[in-house]
């Protein structure tokens, strides 16, 4: 019996749950797709920048809107994080990040992104930081609560500065703790709560009354002073008690019924910078404390729902400065959500709830006097009372298929006690005070046929717009009436029509599904029709005709499949809306105008806003909690209280148009890195407080991307920057990354904002000064030193010149004394050719020969004559060809031979290319008459002399064997030689003696 009762009020407590849904929030995920490096988050906070971090199973996560950047432990990097695993972080006001690991407690530094471990940290392991002081970090451990003193850099346990009953109590493990609006400091334990006072340093210890078993896992202080705590065995039961103890309330909802064994701890109690308390649970999602019902208010995952919490699995809960509430789950990342900001509110199918919405596909809505709403959709007709977050279907199914004409919803409209349904197949009349289902067809003078639209004029008659033209019933005399026979409008009234308005002068607008859109005056039965792509005045932008409305200046707009659409009545012509901004060929439908006079509408990228003053317009996405941009092509419902209902491909959207101001909420905005070209990032550096950079010459080509931390919808913000001189105006762009090539060496100035209204630059700027060095040769020391050099290069030429003309008058007059050393030189070397040595040993041997030997007498003879034949011919010429001094040099060593036999050898080795270069006369036979005077010839120690080319010149070497003695030397021979060869070529011979060989190189002519 006992079991139940527990399990009636289980299932009362569900019902509550499902009946007390607030205004849905709009929970935006973060997981591993996106970059995170572990579905399970176990710690959050944010920086002193607006950057979100996140601790997680495996690694740090830093989050900016956009991407995670991701630090984990580096193997022989002892400036990365020590492990992965991060259970507790922590911003304190001092914006120092403190991260805690297992290992001990650690300290981010941002100008070199390293991880620095604090001394005496080592071996504390913490779930929880809390700041209390200036310079007071508290810690939760399994050994009791620590004091962190980030001035002195100490740790120091609580318990070794208490005695007594207050030691034993500060010694327990830290299940979790909070500071109280006293100051003192609450602690979750085991075996109760312990009240710590720091200014006494003692502790006592609180039985909490309605705690079984007196273990609490969380705790949490409300803004009213209360202590919330969760307790009990399995942690599900919370109670609120004063700060005094004497005032409880317990709140059983989320204990465990009987022999479920699903686990629903308390896993997280949060107090938000409203003063709305919340609670993460095991299985029950995220709960939100009702003051007014003394509740909670549930909100769990429901896969139906893409704007719903990720998991019912909730581990932490952190709120950032600008009212995000994120929270960690244990495997499906990170959600948040800003509840002051859940502008959008989504009536979708729910995986919890039955009977529920019974299609995603939504076409039209309605609202009756009682404020229940009726949706149709694609499945069937929905009566939905807000206020108990119920459902009654009406809905053709295999048991029961007389319901309603057909399932799919095309046009709804609540008449005082008759709801109109208008079907893809036939029109109902539902009667809301006996529950009657009228089935309306031929008999009653309608066809069943598409019904698009049904409206209510200001006579109370209903006008239906459907596939086979315009039919209305007579509220005078209940019929159906065909206006075939109405001559204003018989032309027209078999077009398929999918939108029919009435203006504030009582003239009916039809628009049609390829017709374009007509006008007409009942009062005078005056008609105009308007259609796609005529001259003149009688031009849309499309024929399809999806909405009409009129503005509070009456004048009208026509949303079109291409585009909207103004009605100016002067000119009696439709003009297009912002032309040229996206907007006049885009597909609209859906119009409504609100009391500020701004047009909403549906379009082809979500849902628009076009400004009171028509220059504007405002765009919002599923970035802004739109479950879909996927809009039915239909109208939309204003409700009695002033909300819009739009119908999208993804359930029903409903707002307060009133509500948004359009506040342009631009967030902080950073230049988050820079990039050289041809670099990667440039790592450790702290750009977000940057305010100079400085490059060399070659780092011209660079680029920088800025980072708005808007984390509502990051999509929607702009951004505008310009580099001061290089960029002559602002340039207004989505793209955070800005490169600039090929920049001139000066200051620069980089100019940057943001905006989520691409027509708001009423915003603060930052600025960066930059400077790129100039080129060297392009700076103006440079420049100077290269006028006083060139200015010295002409005086020096100047100077040059002058000498010149000097040295011309000298040359001239020394040319005389040159042509006369040119005679001598002529002379001694010719002199040397005529050697009377070789004359007198010439004739000796020819003697000899001719008594021993005539025949080789004769041959000597002839020798002798070629060698001085050649003399007298070559002795005008100042050069001759290698070729015949070779053969000059055969013939006299030949003769030589004829004297000292083996003695003397001679090698010539030179190749042909070289034959036709030019020496002076006799220079080889000198060279070798030279050697012969000088060295000592014998048969058993020869004279060789070899005559080859070595880099362009001719070498004449001859072993070296020397005389004591040289009868007939002056040493002037080879001098003269010398002068000769300058005078000729303007290079002199080189003469090398070693201790083996004499040589002589020749420079070849």
């Amino acid at each position: 019996m006992t079991r139940n009762v527990l399990l009636i009020l289980f299932l009362l407590i569900l019902q509550y749950f499902a009946q007390a849904q607030s205004f849905s929030l709009n929970f935006q995920h973060l997981t591993t797709a996106n970059g995170l490096s572990d579905p399970v988050v176990r710690s959050i906070t944010q920086d002193k920048y607006g950057y979100i971090w996140m601790g997680t199973l495996s690694g740090l996560n830093r989050f900016n809107g956009y991407n995670v950047k991701v630090f984990r432990h580096t193997p022989h990097d002892s400036f990365s994080l020590p492990e992965n695993y991060v259970p507790a972080l922590l911003t304190d006001d001092a914006g120092n990040l403190w991260v805690a690991q297992g290992k001990g407690i650690y300290k981010f530094d941002y100008n070199t992104a390293h991880f620095i471990m604090q001394p005496g940290s080592n071996g504390i392991s913490t779930s929880k930081m809390i700041q209390k002081g200036k310079d007071e970090i508290y810690l939760a451990s399994v050994k009791g609560l620590v004091l962190f003193n980030t001035a002195k850099g100490t740790f120091t346990f609580l318990h070794n500065s208490s005695t007594g009953t207050s030691k034993i109590l500060l010694e327990k493990e830290v299940n979790d703790f909070c500071i109280g609006n006293d100051k003192n400091i609450y602690i979750a334990t085991d075996t109760g709560l312990v009240v710590y006072y720091p200014s006494t340093r003692a502790a006592k210890n609180i039985l909490l009354s309605t705690a079984k078993g007196h273990a609490i896992k969380k705790i949490a202080a409300d803004k009213a002073g209360n202590i919330w705590a969760g307790c009990g065995e399995n942690g599900a039961l919370i109670i609120k008690t004063d700060t005094n103890f004497v005032k409880y309330d317990t709140y059983r909802q989320f204990l465990v019924v009987g022999n479920n064994l699903r686990d629903n701890r308390i896993t997280s109690i949060f107090c938000d910078t409203k003063g709305r308390l919340w609670v993460a649970t095991a299985s029950s999602g995220l709960c939100l404390y009702d003051t007014s019902a003394n509740n909670f208010i549930q909100y769990e995952h429901d896969p139906l729902q893409s704007m719903s919490i990720s998991d019912n699995l909730v581990t932490h809960v952190y709120q950032d400065k600008q009212g995000y509430i994120w929270l960690g789950t244990e495997g499906y990342g990170l959600n948040y959500f800003n509840p002051d900001k859940t502008f959008f509110h989504a009536i979708q199918p729910s995986y919890n709830q039955s009977p529920t919405l019974p299609d995603y596909w939504c076409r039209a809505a309605g609202e009756d006097n009682a404020g229940n709403l009726w949706l149709g959709t694609a499945s069937g007709l929905a009566k939905y009372n807000p206020e108990k977050n119920s459902y009654r279907l009406f809905q053709n199914t295999k048991e029961k298929n007389n319901v309603i004409q057909y399932n799919s919803i095309r046009s709804v409209l609540c008449d005082s006690d008759v709801v109109w349904i208008g079907t893809g197949q036939g029109l109902n009349r539902y009667h809301i005070s006996s529950g009657k289902m009228d089935f309306l067809g031929e008999k009653d003078g309608v066809p069943v046929s598409f019904f698009w639209t049904i409206v209510k004029d200001h006579a109370n008659n209903i006008w239906f717009g459907c596939r086979e033209g315009i039919y209305r019933y007579n509220s005078k005399t209940k019929k159906f009436e065909s206006l075939i026979n109405n001559s204003s409008l018989t032309a027209y009234c078999k077009y398929n029509t999918i939108s029919i308005f009435e203006d504030s002068q009582n003239r009916m607008w039809f628009g049609f599904y390829s017709k374009g859109l007509l006008m007409y005056n009942p009062a005078n039965g005056q008609t105009k029709h308007w259609i796609k792509n005529l001259p003149g005045s009688s031009s849309l932008s499309g024929h399809l005709i999806t909405s009409i409305a009129e503005d509070k200046t009456g004048i009208i707009w026509a949303a079109t499949g291409d585009g909207l659409n103004w009605y100016d009545s002067a000119a009696a012509k439709f003009i297009r809306c912002l032309n040229g901004n996206g907007i006049a060929s885009e597909k609209t439908s859906s119009l409504l105008v609100d009391n500020k006079n701004r047009l909403w509408f549906a379009g082809s990228t979500g849902l628009l806003m076009l400004d009171a003053e028509r220059k504007n317009i405002k765009s919002f996405n599923m970035g802004d909690g739109l479950p879909t941009v996927d809009f039915n092509n239909q109208g939309a419902l204003q409700t009695h209280n002033g909300s819009f209902i739009y119908p999208t491909l993804r359930g029903f959207i409903q707002f307060y148009p009133d509500k948004y101001e359009g506040t342009n909420n631009t967030g902080n905005v950073y230049v988050s890195s820079f990039k050289i070209y041809g670099n990667k990032e440039v790592e450790g550096e702290n750009f977000e407080e940057k305010d100079n950079i400085a490059l060399s010459p070659d780092e011209n080509f660079f680029s920088l991307e800025m980072v708005a931390l808007n984390y509502g919808n990051p999509q929607q913000s702009w951004y505008a920057h310009k580099l001061e001189p290089f960029d002559k105006d602002w340039i207004y762009r989505k793209e955070r990354l800005v490169s600039y090539t090929n920049v001139p060496g000066g200051d620069y100035v980089f100019h940057y904002k943001t905006s989520v209204d691409e027509n708001n630059w009423n915003v603060p700027e930052k600025t960066i000064r930059i400077y790129v060095a100039t080129v060297f040769y392009k700076t103006w020391w440079f420049r100077l030193l290269t006028l006083l050099v060139a200015g010295y290069i002409l005086f020096r030429i100047y100077k040059w010149r002058t000498n010149q003309k000097d040295k011309v008058i000298m040359l001239q007059s020394k040319a005389h004394s040159l042509e006369k050393e040119k005679a001598m030189v002529m002379y001694e070397s010719l002199k040397q050719q005529l050697n009377p040595h070789f004359l007198f040993n010439s004739l000796s041997s020819l003697g000899s020969l001719i008594t021993s030997n005539p025949a080789n007498a004769k041959k000597f003879l002839e020798k002798m004559s070629k060698i001085y034949r050649y003399i007298l011919k070559s002795r005008d010429s100042e050069t001759v060809p290698l070729s015949e001094e070779i053969k000059l040099a055969e013939t006299y060593t030949q003769l030589q031979q004829t004297r000292f036999k083996e003695g003397l050898q001679l090698n010539i080795d030179i190749a042909d290319e070289y034959l036709h270069r030019k020496i002076a006369p006799v220079t080889l036979q000198n060279l070798i008459e030279n050697a012969i005077k000088h060295n000592i010839i014998d048969a058993a120690t020869p004279l060789v002399v070899n005559i080859f080319i070595q880099n362009e010149w001719l070498v004449v070497q001859n072993n070296l064997q020397r005389k004591n003695f040289v009868e007939s030397s002056n040493k002037q021979g080879l001098a003269g030689m010398q002068s000769l060869y300058y005078y000729l070529g303007g290079k002199q011979i080189v003469i090398q003696e070693d201790e083996k060989y004499f040589t002589i190189k020749i420079p070849l002519l």
